[in-house]
């Protein structure tokens, strides 16, 4: 167990500076920016989007010769132009003795891209610009506006934002109660290793501070640590879809159980149950975090690709199964319940939609599921909500 990382935390928490992060998405292939912010104790967690890919907040915050991420609307000339020049700056590698393939020496550009976009926007980042305000979603239950199917969205009348549900996840693993969450470029979150580690990985690395309880960038800090209050609910309830339920059990610990079955198309993953405890088992980083999503067939893959989704499918991010095998069997953290550790992650990110105000999230009580989908997770944190109290 790290201390640095708290499991279960009474007090209300944020990031102690800011993380740029940026990644493709495996639904459209696109890049996404995106900044983690301290907030003030209170706040809770909130998403701004920017419709332009880079996250400068103004033109005078970077000089002219300063490399850019490109828009991602490209056109087909724009990317013949981009792997001539690449090809290019290969062979002069070539001739001072690099050993690489010329794929190596492409994905070494973009990580130097990416790393310089990464110190440029830290340095000039300012959080306050109003350009952010008009375009604020709140990271609560009511923002889920469209029915979730393979992944989570929230949104409000002018921009929806897509994929969210490792980033929260992760934030309410760390306890993370107050935080901004800025997004730039494409509104579908990166996908990054397929799991939540990559978010939990930087947030250690940034640090994690109480909620000041005033303004970030200025003289004035909190005196008193504000507590975190929790959902709870006297009520015991069940809800149905077909087969899968999910059922709500008071109790003094924080609790989620998840089974699911695919005995019949993939009896590689076959039947798998877990428990985790927030108050007992090991932290979410190493119980959890690094569990990845999974395709439970090739089908389920290319149907999904026919109909929108998975259009980038990064194969060190997705778990496949193949009826008695896996596709990629060195990616598994978990060699028995991987997929059900992940049903886990995807429930405690739509979970943390139970946050308001740095209070809520993960129900006090323990929560059983059976073969969840994110429809009838969002429909049991909606009748949650209306029968819990803070505690």
């Amino acid at each position: 167990y790290n201390e640095s990382l708290p499991k279960l935390e009474k007090f209300q928490k944020t990031i102690s500076k800011p993380i740029f992060i940026s990644g493709l998405n495996d639904h459209n292939s696109k890049i996404s920016n995106v900044i983690l912010a301290p907030s003030q104790a209170g706040k809770g967690r909130k998403f701004f989007f920017k419709k332009k890919n880079s996250l400068y907040l103004s033109d005078n915050s970077m000089n002219s010769n300063k490399v850019s991420m490109n828009e991602m609307n490209r056109t087909k000339s724009d990317v013949v132009d981009e792997k001539i020049a690449i090809s290019d700056s290969f062979l002069k590698s070539k001739m001072n003795n690099y050993s690489k393939d010329v794929s190596s020496f492409s994905k070494q550009l973009i990580r130097e891209t990416i790393d310089y976009e990464r110190q440029s926007i830290l340095r000039n980042f300012d959080k306050n610009n109003s350009v952010f305000e008009q375009t604020c979603i709140k990271g609560v239950i009511e923002s889920v506006n469209k029915k979730p199917v393979h992944f989570l969205t929230i949104g409000n009348s002018e921009i929806d934002i897509h994929c969210v549900e490792s980033l929260l996840s992760a934030l309410e693993g760390l306890s993370i109660d107050n935080i901004d969450i800025i997004v730039a470029g494409d509104n579908h979150l990166p996908t990054l290793d397929g799991s939540s580690l990559a978010w939990v990985s930087n947030i250690e690395e940034a640090g994690i501070i109480y909620s000041k309880s005033g303004g970030y960038g200025s003289n004035e800090f909190h005196i008193k640590k504000r507590r975190k209050f929790r959902n709870y609910s006297k009520k015991s309830f069940s809800i149905y879809d077909n087969e899968s339920f999910i059922k709500y059990v008071p109790n003094n610990e924080s609790k989620i159980t998840v089974g699911i079955d695919f005995s019949e198309v993939a009896p590689i993953i076959g039947k798998q149950w877990v428990t985790y405890n927030l108050y007992s088992d090991d932290h979410y980083k190493w119980e959890i975090a690094s569990s990845k999503n999974y395709f439970i067939s090739l089908d389920q893959m290319y149907e999904l690709a026919e109909q929108g989704f998975y259009q980038f499918i990064d194969e060190k991010a997705m778990n496949i199964a193949n009826f008695d095998k896996w596709i990629n069997k060195d990616l598994l953290s978990y060699q028995a319940t991987e997929c059900a550790r992940n049903e886990i992650k995807n429930i405690m990110g739509c979970f943390s939609l139970l946050n308001t105000h740095g209070n809520g999230g993960i129900p006090v009580g323990h929560v059983i599921c059976y073969k969840p989908s994110y429809e009838l997770v969002i429909r049991f944190c909606k009748i949650f909500k209306d029968l819990s109290i803070l505690i």
